[in-house]
């Protein structure tokens, strides 16, 4: 059993963005404390599905490159980021 007095390793850092503002004041923190670690750092990212589960699927149909949209915003974004 580990002794709760010995700090634990921290080997990696994960930080959920949406990309606001304070999502991006998040992942420089996260960056900092990876660093400070020797850490691996994840960044994650969700797109929220465009069709709200009680419409349903035949009322309303998302644009055919809407996911091929909202990736490229987020790589943008990421490397805007980690710049």
């Amino acid at each position: 059993m580990a002794n709760p007095a010995t700090p634990a390793a921290l080997r990696t850092c994960l930080v959920a963005t949406d990309f606001s503002k304070t999502a991006d004041l998040a992942i420089e923190w996260a960056i900092q404390i990876a660093k400070s670690h020797d850490a691996q750092l994840l960044i994650a990212h969700t797109i929220a599905a465009p069709i709200p589960p009680e419409i349903g699927i035949d009322f309303i149909v998302p644009a055919p490159d809407l996911y091929v949209q909202q990736r490229q915003h987020a790589e943008k974004r990421l490397a805007e980021i980690l710049a």
